[in-house]
């Protein structure tokens, strides 16, 4: 049995990523574990197509990697265009979390 959860949030970075990737409304991206990031062993990198674009915000990125870690599946899909928000640029997108019901209920109690 699985059980999903969304959120509204931000892929943040792109202003180090820009130059490989154009983001546009709808593009669909993928999150994985990236344990080996020297500035943060929890981060958690977005992909488009295969190619790193930036990353979950540092305060979701802890919960999001255990979350991974246990089985379960992030996406996201792009549904802003690029603003700075004080951080550099981000985009605006929805993730999509799916995995074991009682994970996802966690994360929705410790996200909300």
């Amino acid at each position: 049995m699985c059980a999903k959860f969304e959120m509204c949030s931000s892929v943040r970075g792109y202003h180090v990523y820009k130059d490989i990737w154009t983001a546009e409304i709808g593009d669909q991206l993928q999150c994985v574990r990236q344990p080996d990031n020297k500035l943060d062993r929890k981060a958690v990198a977005v992909l488009y197509q295969s190619v790193i674009v930036g990353h979950v915000p540092r305060e979701h990125a802890k919960v999001f990697s255990f979350f991974i870690a246990r089985g379960g599946k992030i996406s996201a899909i792009v549904v802003g265009p690029q603003e700075n928000n004080g951080n550099g640029l981000e985009v605006p997108c929805v993730y999509k979390l799916e995995g074991n019901p009682a994970d996802v209920a966690k994360l929705h109690e410790l996200l909300n």
